[in-house]
């Protein structure tokens, strides 16, 4: 009987539809399962092995069932025997088992028939496939930015209503691989957006930030929005950014729970979630927000001799960029980020953008300047 080469192709296909078992080899075995987050099950075999023989239907059926769960693979030791010797296989068929710690597998001490693999991975707590994208939040950001040494690929989103990342994100991430981290920012995180100095109006975007710079560019068409982050990641890995700008720093969200509010003369970091409500709207008269261009100025001498006055001094950091840019250009200030700055806010009130005025500080005379500039305008407000 003849069969036509369609027949054959369609039957390969089914074949290999069903049969979800991966052939791991010398070669592809670091990729496949060493560098992959997911979780799986490693047979190690010989053809000739009987037990392997009979395990081989069960092992099929269990990866099939198991295909949004675990990865089921298998390595022959008569070929691929630096494998063996590298996990210390005695017999066949062995089972290993490489989770979250892929450097320390252990033995699988499961059943061999497929529901009972099935059984014990889906009752596993340390079991899955693990996302290959990381969805970020405002608090978030630096321990993802700050982790392993690969670049860093992040999609911020514009719908605020969706708060899961989109699917084709996926297979972006399965295509740098190795090469970068990806992640995505929901649309309703606004507080990132702020703090990178991106406009609103400008996602969705996507950033690639390699140590302390990154690079973003706005994505404009929905239909090739793939093709489109594929391409911007390839070039900004290719060779030195164009016209990065610095990372800002994200520090954690202020705690929920309730605080003693600091004594007043205290110095305190501002950050741009806790502006408005620690100095506009704060409980003393007067705000001072020191802007320094460095971290080389002591804030306690200043903080001492104000302890009986009714103002907070608080100071904004150096590498805050985001937030830098943000008061910069609200207040209208200079662009030079060589000066150091002290900023006067009288608060419980609505701040008049024509009455606010910036004093720059002489690193030489840094407490007597931060003094007289306070006292200057408490009398004019």
């Amino acid at each position: 009987m003849k069969f036509s080469g369609a027949v054959v192709v369609a039957a390969a296909l089914l074949q290999a539809s069903v049969a979800q078992v991966h052939v791991l080899t010398s070669k592809n075995f670091k990729q496949q399962v060493l560098d992959s987050s997911d979780y799986w099950l490693v047979e190690f075999y010989a053809p000739w092995c009987g037990h392997c023989k009979q395990l081989e239907p069960e092992w099929k059926e269990a990866a099939k069932q198991l295909k949004t769960k675990a990865k089921l693979g298998k390595v022959d030791c008569t070929v691929h025997q630096d494998l063996g010797q590298t996990y210390g296989i005695q017999g066949y068929p062995t089972i290993k088992e490489f989770g979250k710690n892929k450097k320390k597998p252990k033995d699988f001490n499961g059943g061999r028939r497929a529901s009972e693999i099935v059984q014990y991975v889906r009752s596993n707590p340390h079991a899955g496939l693990f996302e290959r994208v990381d969805l970020l939040t405002y608090t978030t950001m630096q321990p993802f930015l700050e982790s392993q040494k690969l670049p860093k690929v992040v999609v911020l989103g514009r719908n605020k209503q969706k708060k899961g990342k989109p699917r084709w994100l996926d297979d972006v991430a399965q295509q740098f691989r190795s090469k970068a981290s990806i992640g995505f920012v929901p649309g309703s995180e606004v507080k990132v957006v702020n703090q990178f100095g991106i406009p609103e109006s400008d996602r969705p975007i996507v950033l690639v930030a390699r140590g302390s710079e990154y690079v973003w560019v706005k994505l404009h068409q929905v239909e090739t929005i793939k093709d489109d982050v594929v391409a911007f990641i390839k070039q900004s890995l290719k060779g030195p950014l164009i016209e990065p700008q610095s990372l800002p720093v994200f520090p954690p969200r202020e705690d929920a729970s309730p605080k003693k509010k600091p004594p007043i003369g205290a110095v305190q970091q501002l950050h741009a979630s806790t502006f408005e409500s620690l100095c506009l709207a704060g409980g003393a008269k007067m705000c001072v927000v020191y802007l320094p261009s460095s971290m080389e100025f002591d804030l306690k001498p200043a903080a001492k001799q104000f302890r009986r006055d009714p103002l907070r001094l608080f100071y904004i950091h150096p590498e805050d960029v985001g937030f830098h840019s943000q008061l910069a250009q609200w207040l209208d200030l200079p662009k030079t980020t060589a000066a150091n700055r002290a900023l006067v806010f009288k608060t419980g009130t609505q701040v008049r953008m024509t009455g606010i005025v910036h004093f720059v500080i002489s690193p030489y005379s840094f407490r007597i300047d931060l003094i007289l500039c306070t006292l200057y305008y408490a009398t004019v407000l």
